[in-house]
């Protein structure tokens, strides 16, 4: 089983429902509102975990937007929503929660 089998690319979130301008907040609750629809168009296997995750690294507070866990990997799964073009501190911050979980 390989990442490109389980994640699909893109996701099609226009059930939400969002206006053209929403924010991560209104992203975040959107997808809460609809969660069945939105594990669905994640793939099979998935399952809601946490919502605002909240976790210490090194004294440091830090808040995993969405966890979810997908069964057949049985491997917790991080969602960072963000807004916009894409900055590489995404990736860096988004890989310290997964080391963090890791552990």
């Amino acid at each position: 089983m390989t990442p490109d089998l389980v994640f699909r690319n893109p996701y099609l979130l226009n059930f939400l429902g969002l206006p053209d301008d929403f924010s991560e907040a209104d992203l975040e609750a959107a997808i809460l509102r609809e969660i069945e629809t939105f594990l669905l168009e994640m793939g099979q296997h998935f399952t809601f975990a946490a919502r605002q995750k909240r976790i210490v690294i090194d004294g440091d507070d830090f808040v995993i937007d969405l966890l979810l866990y997908h069964r057949l990997l049985r491997r917790l799964v991080v969602v960072e929503l963000k807004i916009g073009k894409f900055k590489a501190a995404y990736k860096g911050q988004t890989e310290l929660y997964l080391r963090w979980l890791n552990r």
